[in-house]
C-alpha cells in the first residue's frame, strides 16, 4: 500500500480560510492531496517515515556513502559489511573498516518524517489557500498590483516562488 504524507490538515485549512461548514470539504481535501502529491513529485521523495532498503555499490577506496532518503532515523542492518559504522540524519554512512574489494552493500534503514516539517506544512497551507481563493480564475498566473503598477508571473509548475524555495531544501539532488 502506498502511503502519502499529508502536509496540512483539513481542519487547519478551514480555520485559516474561516470556513465553518462542510460545503468545501471535498474540494479542499482534493487540493491537500494534490499538493501533497506535487510536493512528493517535485522533491523526488515521499517524506513518510518508514522502513527502506537500498543496495549500494561501494568501491574499496570508499569510506562512506549517502542513502537516498532522509532524515535517517535508524540503520537496521548493512549486509556484506563486517565492520562498524556511524551515520548522520542527512543520510551519510561512514564505514570504520576499509573494504578489500568493491562490494554490493544492502542497507536496511528507517527514514523520513513522522509529521510534516513546519515549513512544508506552511507551504502546503499557502498553496491550498491560493488555489481555493483563485478557483474561478487562472491558476497559472500570480499577479500583484501596487497603486497603478501591476504585473503577472506565469507559474510553470503550479507552485508559487516562495513554495519552490522551501521545496528546494528537500529536493533530492541527482547527478
Amino acid at each position: 500500500m502506498v502511503t502519502l504524507m499529508i502536509f496540512i490538515s483539513l481542519a487547519r485549512v478551514k480555520e485559516v480560510l474561516g470556513i465553518v461548514t462542510t460545503e468545501y470539504d471535498d474540494l479542499l481535501n482534493f487540493y491537500i492531496s494534490a499538493i501533497s502529491t506535487g510536493f512528493k513529485t517535485y522533491c523526488g521523495r515521499d517524506f513518510e517515515l518508514k522502513d527502506r532498503v537500498e543496495t549500494i555499490c561501494i568501491r574499496s577506496d570508499q569510506s562512506g556513502f549517502l542513502l537516498s532518503e532522509t532524515p535517517i532515523d535508524s540503520i537496521t542492518q548493512i549486509e556484506n559489511y563486517p565492520g562498524t559504522y556511524s551515520f548522520t540524519s542527512w543520510g551519510g554512512i561512514f564505514l570504520d573498516i576499509a573494504l578489500s574489494e568493491a562490494k554490493l552493500l544492502k542497507v536496511s534503514y528507517k527514514a523520513g518524517y513522522s509529521t510534516a516539517p513546519d515549513d512544508l506544512a506552511l507551504a502546503c497551507l499557502n498553496e491550498v489557500v491560493r488555489l481555493f481563493q483563485t478557483r474561478d480564475s487562472r491558476k497559472d498566473l500570480i499577479s500583484e498590483r501596487i497603486g497603478t503598477y501591476g504585473y503577472e508571473v506565469r507559474m510553470e509548475d503550479g507552485f508559487s516562488i516562495e513554495t519552490k524555495q522551501i521545496l528546494e531544501a528537500y529536493r533530492r539532488k541527482t547527478g
